[in-house]
């Protein structure tokens, strides 16, 4: 009987965990339709800064469905090589990806002199609710244009480098991510899971991201 108490008392604190209001002013919580979230490949992308958010969006669940439907877009839809060696084939190429309402734009070995890439960022931005950076990914941001006159992040190693490519953003270091409204970025590597459940929260709700990073077994600082 001892032990039966015991089990009820954890599932009790478990469901108390997983019951948790959303937060105010959290976009979209009402509208359940599931979001598109186009994730951008390239050559050299860094796996976790796009792996990482994936996991992230695909445990996201509002009103007992997924929240989100996600997809990978690159320049064309052919295998690459990320930044360790893993070969991936993307879901979709540019020419003929579904229109995103969140793009995650990761970071690696990123193609900034790529105009191609630069454009299917600014076109995608100026249609998605939210634009989401990972690690050195604000670098094609800053080169969309995207970042003038806002705050934002990167890798910590590459915050310098950053400041000289984005003289009218304010760079900020020691942040896990950085939220100016539609344009969010995150640091490196696991930073991205973080700036993905904060994503997640302004989306579907808070319930909804601290379920994703239960499942998870995440310790989510927000």
């Amino acid at each position: 009987m001892a032990g039966r108490r015991g089990g009820l008392a954890i599932a009790a604190a478990c469901a108390a965990l997983l019951t948790v209001a959303p937060r105010a002013g959290a976009i979209g919580p009402a509208e359940t339709r599931p979001r598109n979230v186009a994730i951008l490949l390239f050559p050299g992308v860094q796996i976790i800064d796009y792996t990482g958010p994936w996991e992230v969006f695909g445990h996201a669940v509002r009103g007992g469905v997924p929240a989100f439907r996600i997809y990978s877009v690159a320049e064309r839809r052919e295998p690459l090589s990320t930044s360790m060696g893993m070969i991936v084939v993307p879901d979709f190429a540019m020419a003929n990806a579904p229109s995103p309402d969140v793009l995650v734009v990761p970071g690696g070995h990123v193609p900034l002199e790529s105009e191609a890439t630069l454009e299917w960022i600014r076109t995608s931005a100026r249609r998605a609710e939210i634009v989401f950076s990972v690690c050195t990914g604000a670098f094609l941001l800053s080169r969309a244009g995207l970042l003038d006159g806002l705050e934002a992040t990167t890798f910590a190693g590459a915050i310098d480098a950053l400041r000289r490519d984005a003289p009218r953003t304010r760079v900020v270091s020691g942040r896990r991510w950085v939220d100016n409204g539609k344009i969010i970025t995150a640091g490196g590597l696991s930073a991205g899971l973080d700036g993905a459940l904060h994503v997640v929260e302004r989306v579907a709700g808070r319930e909804a991201a601290v379920r994703a990073a239960t499942v998870m077994e995440y310790d989510w600082r927000n």
